[in-house]
């Protein structure tokens, strides 16, 4: 039984580190099914108030090719969440779901696949929030899978510069070793960007940033030039899984060694 602040209203309230991030990829095959994804880009935001545990939302497209370009991928979206407790990000995946954004997100999707999620570092907001508790009680183990987010609006008066001089480090990250999945996604087209990207460890993810010399002219830039008016960064532990990963995510997530390492930690 979770620990409770409170029981003085209807719904319990947990601890922060109760509090579990959930990240689901939506797919869309067909012509209609990738529309009916486009739409869901407006019509799940609204549908997602009043879900029970819910504490943040977002619906983000993703980009094309290899997953960064600025031309929209329209067969695949993303919507990430925030929980109070395991419970409700598990009610919210269950087959018979009654909420009613996951009944709007799954009417025409062809499949879909999670990521269960712990925060143990984070820094900046979203919108003016701070989504994420992180807490260093849930940093992995050295040899554990992470999964990173980065997110920023970009100012308006910046976008050209932005657009390039980032690809550049976005085609570096393609065959990065350690790097067994990642992706350029949004809320809004050129202006609201984040990255989404898994690696086989801290140490895989490390070594890229402060190794990759276009990694490294970037960060520099964004110092220089001031690219964002808001932007947030956070590393994740990789709870579990759910639905149908890609190859090389199931391999990582599903391996022997890393549920081992989950059950440990």
């Amino acid at each position: 039984m979770p620990e409770l602040i409170s029981t003085d209203s209807e719904e319990m309230l947990y601890t922060e580190n109760e509090q579990v991030t959930l990240l689901t990829c939506h797919l869309y095959q067909t012509s209609y099914q990738r529309w009916q994804g486009f739409r869901n880009m407006g019509l799940a935001p609204r549908l997602f108030k009043e879900t029970p545990g819910l504490l943040f939302s977002k619906m983000l497209g993703s980009g094309g090719g290899g997953g960064f370009s600025v031309w929209p991928h329209w067969g695949r979206y993303f919507s990430l969440t925030v929980w109070s407790h395991r419970k409700f990000a598990d009610e919210f995946l269950d087959l018979n779901s009654q909420c009613k954004a996951m009944l709007r997100l799954r009417r025409h999707q062809s499949t879909e696949w999670s990521l269960f999620l712990k925060p143990f570092m984070a820094h900046g907001q979203w919108d003016r929030r701070s989504p994420f508790v992180a807490n260093q009680v849930n940093k992995p183990q050295p040899e554990q899978a992470v999964a990173i987010l980065t997110r920023a609006r970009i100012k308006s008066s910046k976008l050209y510069r932005f657009w390039r001089d980032v690809p550049r480090v976005s085609q570096s990250m393609e065959g990065v070793s350690g790097c067994v999945f990642a992706a350029g996604v949004g809320e809004l087209p050129l202006i609201q960007q984040a990255t989404i990207s898994v690696w086989e460890s801290e140490a895989a993810m490390k070594n890229f940033a402060y190794s990759s010399a276009d990694h490294k002219a970037v960060v520099k830039r964004t110092r220089q030039v001031g690219w964002y008016s808001e932007e947030l960064f956070a590393r994740f532990k990789i709870l579990g899984s759910a639905g149908m990963l890609p190859t090389h995510l199931k391999s990582l997530i599903e391996s022997p060694r890393q549920e081992r390492m989950n059950l440990a930690s």
